[in-house]
């Protein structure tokens, strides 16, 4: 354990378990990669929140996450801490982690303006509502990132989740595409909800266009015969993912800044 690493207030604690040891060493080893967004200390001393993106992603299994979220619990009397980190493909789904944890949303507004910022209100739009969502509306099933590695190469990233709200239970899968722009400027989420998961995968394989008729009628039309794409905000023509580069072979990668604040 790193004495020195004051962002998690640990000096005099212990770890409670042989877990929270390991697992607090093991986020201790890329920590110098982790560019801090947000973080939230407890007033009552117990509870400490981090969002971070973990710029050491790039150079693991190829389509990793690259959004931290971690959460620090202590016992004031014992001196000891628990310790637990997940990491998201999304930025509101770290925060939304933390924010199930306990911690205040407010608390989450990022801390630098450098980095890219959300394209249009339809993209702010739809990260609030997965940010917000306190009661487990969406499971994550699948995810992949493709950064911008190379100078010039448009980035992307994909979350498959499952919307459990009884209005959804035609196409219960949504699939969130963001986009971001080559010169990291900004970001845009697009998404459509699609019958299962394989229609969902077909979709992200072929990119092929997503009907254009999206009115309440043509909605209704679709659910019976049974169209599992539901929504025309998916990048219409867009071409296939390509195979992801091996990150951990490319020259000079290319790493996007720290968000901006929302």
């Amino acid at each position: 354990m790193n004495p020195h690493d004051n962002r998690h207030r640990l000096d005099g604690f212990s770890p409670a378990t042989g877990r929270a040891e390991e697992d607090f060493d093991a986020a201790l080893l890329s920590s110098d990669m982790h560019q801090l967004l947000a973080v939230h200390h407890t007033t009552d001393g117990r509870h400490t929140y981090l969002l971070a993106y973990d710029q050491a992603a790039i150079w693991d299994v190829p389509g990793s996450p690259a959004f931290l979220s971690q959460h620090v619990t202590r016992d004031l009397t014992a001196r000891t801490f628990t310790f637990d980190q997940r990491h998201h493909p999304l930025l509101p789904l770290a925060q939304n982690w933390l924010h199930r944890h306990g911690c205040p949303l407010e608390t989450l507004s990022l801390s630098t303006p450098d980095g890219p910022v959300p394209a249009d209100d339809r993209t702010r739009g739809m990260e609030n509502r997965l940010r917000t969502d306190l009661h487990g509306r969406y499971t994550l099933v699948d995810h992949h990132t493709v950064e911008p590695v190379f100078p010039d190469h448009d980035g992307e990233t994909w979350a498959l989740l499952h919307d459990s709200e009884a209005g959804s239970a035609v196409s219960p899968y949504l699939l969130v595409v963001e986009d971001l722009a080559a010169d990291l400027s900004t970001y845009r989420f697009r998404e459509g909800s699609f019958a299962d998961v394989d229609s969902a995968r077909h979709w992200l394989a072929t990119r092929e266009v997503p009907p254009a008729d999206t009115t309440a009628d043509a909605r209704a039309a679709a659910a019976r015969s049974h169209t599992t794409l539901t929504s025309s905000d998916l990048p219409a023509q867009a071409p296939p993912i390509p195979h992801a580069p091996d990150h951990r072979t490319a020259p000079n990668p290319v790493t996007r800044p720290r968000r901006s604040g929302r």
